[in-house]
């Protein structure tokens, strides 16, 4: 009885020894296994968590991309219909009558007509009336200046009217039975030189100028109507001399001549006279405008 109640505290020390060791085991176990699990349970979270909140940031981002319709504001482009306002562009074009340039020398070529049968010339703005055989007179040889007979009437036509060059010098010379001229659609605006333009048209009755005929740039017009044995009365008052620096012999031999109408500074310039009335009735201007 005595041997077992030494023994009893010894069962108890180890049993307490058995349950701490236990303990402790539990303890180990818990801190380095059951953490992991946790842990791993935290990370799934934390990337789950990320992961919510990433695509929500990313649905926030892309929201403003969608913004982009402010560049569908290309409407702005449609305003491009201003260009078409290209149409004040015509306007700048260049008239025809300036494009419609007379070779003046065809007009005594020999290879379209006899001259010399020729009884009346008329100047023509528009090409409407021209035969489809008509003559291309123009310089550029475009057509641009087209001439017919009618009979032996000659016309001379170019949309706009008709632009001479630089010089008519004997334009229509010798053009024996030529009556009458109408240069109405005959633009001379800078030419320089008119001489011997009507020389010799022994039969001229009658010379239209018109609006057209301008003589500011001219420099010579020696010989310009010698010839013109019927002409009986020329108005030459709107010509403008203040460059001439010739007009010999202009009206010489129009032996029809009595009358003779020139502007008050028609000599002002001082232009060289010599023998201007050789052959005429008259012998000076018979009138000033």
């Amino acid at each position: 009885m005595e041997n077992k109640k030494s023994k009893l505290p010894g069962t108890i020390l180890i049993l307490a020894i058995g349950a701490i060791a236990i303990a402790a085991l539990l303890w180990f176990w818990f801190t380095n296994f059951g953490g992991t699990a946790k842990q791993a349970n935290t990370q799934d979270d934390y990337q789950t968590t990320t992961a919510a909140t990433t695509t929500v940031a990313t649905t926030k981002v892309t929201a403003p991309a969608t913004t982009t319709t402010p560049t569908t504001t290309t409407t702005p482009a449609t305003t491009t219909t201003p260009v078409t306002t290209t149409t004040p562009v015509t306007t700048t074009t260049a008239p025809a009558s300036q494009t419609s340039v007379l070779n003046n020398s065809l007009l005594q070529s020999e290879d379209y007509y006899d001259k010399s049968k020729i009884t009346a010339i008329t100047f023509l703005d528009s090409l409407d009336s021209a035969p489809s055989d008509a003559w291309d007179f123009s310089l550029e040889e475009d057509e641009s200046v087209l001439a017919w007979l009618d009979g032996t009437h000659l016309y001379i036509a170019g949309d706009g009217g008709v632009l001479a060059g630089d010089s008519t010098f004997q334009m229509f010379y010798e053009y024996t039975s030529l009556e009458s001229v109408d240069l109405t659609c005959f633009s001379t605006a800078g030419v320089t030189g008119m001489a011997q333009m009507f020389r010799n048209c022994r039969s001229l009755e009658s010379i239209t100028f018109g609006d057209n005929f301008d003589t500011s740039s001219v420099i010579y017009m020696g010989y310009m109507f010698d010839g013109c044995q019927s002409l009986e009365s020329l108005d030459i008052s709107f010509f403008d001399t203040s460059k001439v620096k010739t007009m010999t012999m202009m009206s010489m031999n129009c032996r029809s001549l009595e009358e003779l109408i020139v502007s008050e500074d028609f000599f002002a310039n001082g232009p060289v006279t010599d023998s201007m009335f050789v052959g005429c009735r008259i012998s000076a201007p018979t009138s000033y405008k």
